[in-house]
């Protein structure tokens, strides 16, 4: 979770210089690949003991790239790269993005808060609501398949991925 700190750090900054269109149309792209790649594992006897540390950290660092410059997509970025990219079941990459995701965006929300572009009552309340609705899925999560799962991700990158495409274009044309 380190690196993904240091990812939503730099790249929360980085945002600045692109223009609102610009940042849509990366989201687009971003849930796209993942609408395409991510897939339900294939043998789960293969899977490893320990995931690779250099591996957590390329994931972290991709997901921190993307909360930090984009805003969005930490948990749902580094679920997909690690079922696909480092052989991790489903239910084990949900738990560790969840855990990552905090990290991430207790330091990109700082950022953001500490050169104004943050409002701190809004967030807390986005926040509080979500950490409600997430411990209730949370609680509930082995109850649903990982092929179901998987389906389930797959359906939401590829309607964000539309939506933000469709976004992209209404602003560089408008």
């Amino acid at each position: 979770s380190t690196v993904v700190v240091a990812g939503s750090l730099v790249f929360s900054r980085a945002g600045n210089g692109l223009l609102g269109w610009h940042l849509l149309a990366l989201q687009g792209v971003m849930y796209a690949v993942l609408a395409l790649v991510i897939q339900p594992p294939q043998d789960q006897h293969q899977q490893p003991q320990r995931p690779p540390l250099a591996g957590l950290a390329a994931v972290g660092l991709v997901a921190g790239w993307s909360s930090g410059l984009l805003g969005v997509g930490g948990g749902l970025v580094m679920v997909p790269l690690m079922v696909q990219g480092l052989k991790i079941r489903v239910y084990q990459a949900i738990r560790l993005s969840t855990l990552a995701v905090c990290a991430s965006a207790a330091a990109a929300s700082f950022t953001f808060w500490s050169d104004g572009r943050g409002h701190l009552g809004m967030g807390l309340l986005l926040g509080c609501t979500a950490a409600l609705a997430s411990r209730w899925a949370a609680a509930r999560l082995q109850k649903v398949s990982e092929g179901r799962l998987v389906w389930l991700l797959r359906s939401l990158c590829a309607v964000l991925a539309l939506d933000a495409l469709r976004r992209a274009l209404q602003l560089a044309l408008g």
